[in-house]
């Protein structure tokens, strides 16, 4: 009986998600707006609510209240959406503080979840629970004050491990090159790209690297901080 129990549970079961095509949308500047597609891979149309948060420094989430609109950092043309079978939507995204021409003193991040319900009909002899997977995108906005303070460090944390940290004010963007220390050319096994908000340390391995300089480029979004770190390995 128990058995029977499980497996009829295990059929009656169907599994709906959604996906995006990125997890993490910085806003561009000038007024430009972003654009985040979500996908419904499944055979069957899906109802997608997108809610929106704001990451606090005590590091919780505060939901946005619905009724209060005016407030929002953010402005989505699509807030409730339905996927159809194998399809996508594409949401635009658009900073409301700049378009508005409002200061921002810090940077702030603002989570987008995609929370998605089967849109499936059954029919009255059929009895099945949707489990639906949504995801959460954070879009970061840069503060836009005229100049950026602090600056960026590293300390090495172990044999062939760095902590790199972002002691700015602002989310920076850090290019990594160990191609000269790994002696080949430039490609995607020996460079890569991190972002690092501000306040906050990464740790980059550079265990392949045998001899040399990695070379670390660090910026910000807005053109207004650049700088350059040699780890000498």
């Amino acid at each position: 009986m128990n058995k029977f129990f499980i497996l009829f549970l295990f059929i009656s079961q169907q599994v709906f998600a959604i996906s995006v095509d990125k997890m993490i949308v910085v806003s561009k500047g000038n007024n430009d707006s972003s654009i985040i597609t979500v996908m419904n891979d499944d055979s069957y149309p899906v109802f997608v609510k997108a809610q929106l948060s704001e990451l606090m420094p005590d590091g919780k989430s505060k939901l946005f209240d619905n009724h209060d609109f005016k407030q929002w950092p953010i402005y989505l043309n699509h807030t409730d959406f339905i996927i159809d079978p194998k399809s996508r939507v594409k949401i635009t995204v658009n900073n409301l503080q700049e378009m508005l021409g409002n200061k921002e003193n810090k940077d702030r991040i603002i989570g987008i979840s995609f929370i998605p319900e089967s849109y499936e009909k059954n029919n009255s002899s059929e009895k099945s629970l949707n489990i639906l997977t949504g995801f959460k995108v954070w879009y970061i906005i840069p503060n836009n004050l005229k100049e950026v303070t602090g600056n960026v460090t590293y300390k090495k944390e172990s044999a062939g491990k760095y902590d790199v940290f972002n002691n700015t004010d602002t989310v920076l963007t850090f290019n990594i090159n160990a191609c000269q220390a790994m002696n080949v050319e430039l490609n995607n096994e020996c460079s890569d790209t991190i972002m690092i908000l501000s306040g906050k340390k990464k740790t980059i391995n550079l265990n392949k690297a045998e001899q040399g300089t990695v070379v670390i480029t660090a910026q910000d979004y807005r053109d207004r901080f650049k700088k350059k770190i040699n780890i000498k390995i």
